[in-house]
Parts: C-alpha cells; structure tokens; sequence
C-alpha cells in the first residue's frame, strides 16, 4: 500500500483531495488502522468531530494498541462536550502512552471537570491558588 498520494495532500493540506485518497484505500484495505486514523485526521483538522470520533473508533477497534489513535478519540470526545467519556479514554491511554504530553493535559484538565460528578462551573476552577476579598461598599 502505497501512501505517498495521501501524505502528499495532507503535507499540501488538501483536505477533500486527501479524504477522497483515504477513502479509496479504505475500499481496498478497510482494516487497515492506519487509514482509518488517516480519515480520522482529516476530519479532526476540518473540525469534523463526531466523523472523527467514528474513524479514530474503528482505528482503535481494528487495533488495540493504537494509543494515537485512541489519544485523538479523547481529544474528539472533549470537543463534543463528552468530558466523562473523554476522560474515562484518555486515562485508558495513558496507560500505554504515559509519557504522552498531549494525553496528561488533557486528563489533567478533565479531572476537576468529571471527578466526583461536578458540573457547576464554579467548581471547575476550584485549583486556581489564591484568595478572593469581598470588599464593602
């Protein structure tokens, strides 16, 4: 499988030339990860995110040990406002990528959104130092 075409358009960021070259291999290789995490791409770079949620899916699906794969599936899922899910994927691969910078930030900032089941914003920046004065009037 030849992937210089594919490389050459996301290099070039054509993106519709570069999806139309993925989903060609796709016909010919569907079970190769790679393309999958390819097509992936392509939609994450175009903000295409519940399409990149389902190829990144399959990439990790037909791979289990995809953690790049399953690193963008995190990122997606942030960006859909699924932050129990996002978090509950980037801590499954933060254990086969625990030096993944990417991946720690995002678990380390999920972890005040989801932990315990807060949802009020206030709450969210409960780790910022300092204090806050009320003054009188």
């Amino acid at each position: 499988m030849d992937l210089t075409v594919l490389d050459g358009h996301i290099r070039a960021r054509q993106w519709r030339e570069a999806l139309v070259e993925a989903q060609r291999l796709l016909v010919l290789f569907p079970t190769n990860a790679k393309l999958h995490w390819y097509e992936g791409m392509i939609y994450f770079a175009n903000e295409t995110w519940s399409k990149a949620e389902v190829s990144f899916r399959r990439a990790v699906n037909l791979d289990p040990n995809f953690s790049a794969a399953g690193i963008k599936l995190a990122q997606v899922l942030y960006r859909l406002k699924r932050y129990e899910d996002a978090f509950a994927e980037a801590k499954h691969w933060q254990k086969l990528a625990p030096n993944d910078n990417t991946n720690n930030g995002l678990i380390y900032n999920l972890q005040h959104q989801v932990q315990g089941g807060r949802t009020e914003r206030w709450e969210k920046t409960r780790r910022l130092e300092g204090s806050i004065t009320f003054t009188g009037d």
